[in-house]
């Protein structure tokens, strides 16, 4: 199962954030005086993305990812092992090319079979790189609008 994100590693003032601001879905935060979008490190970056907690999960990663279900979870088979790991897992519509921005992401750190992304319905290419940014492993993968996940 994959762990959530430790309260460690959270900024500090992201609970007093959601307390003021409760969300329940990715959120971004534009001033009412100016109109401009919030970002936590305005020099480092143009907007800040706000994500709720992870109230409930699918098989780890938080149920909001579906987004009102526009998104399906979408089991991915892997054999991943410890000696493979760490492993990014990136989704990416088949016409698109790698720079593209992936339509889901997941940080893998323990062995597992099976990797749940979140997709819409089409068809993508899923790549495996590991810690040196290295693919490890490619595969297709078509999502039915009516899909299901198996558990």
């Amino acid at each position: 199962m994959l762990r959530p994100i430790d309260a460690v590693r959270e900024y500090a003032d992201y609970a007093e954030l959601l307390r003021r601001f409760p969300i329940a879905r990715p959120s971004i935060f534009v001033s009412r005086k100016d109109g401009i979008a919030w970002s936590l490190e305005p020099t480092v970056y143009d907007v800040s993305v706000a994500l709720p907690p992870a109230r409930e999960t699918i098989v780890g990663r938080p149920a909001w990812l579906a987004l009102s279900d526009e998104r399906k979870p979408t089991g991915v088979a892997l054999d991943l092992s410890a000696g493979t790991l760490p492993v990014v897992i990136e989704a990416r519509f088949v016409n698109e090319s790698e720079k593209a921005v992936p339509a889901d992401r997941v940080l893998i750190e323990r062995p597992t079979r099976e990797v749940v992304l979140f997709l819409r319905p089409g068809s993508y290419r899923i790549s495996v790189s590991g810690a040196t940014g290295n693919i490890v492993n490619e595969q297709h993968l078509r999502v039915d609008a009516d899909a299901k996940l198996q558990q």
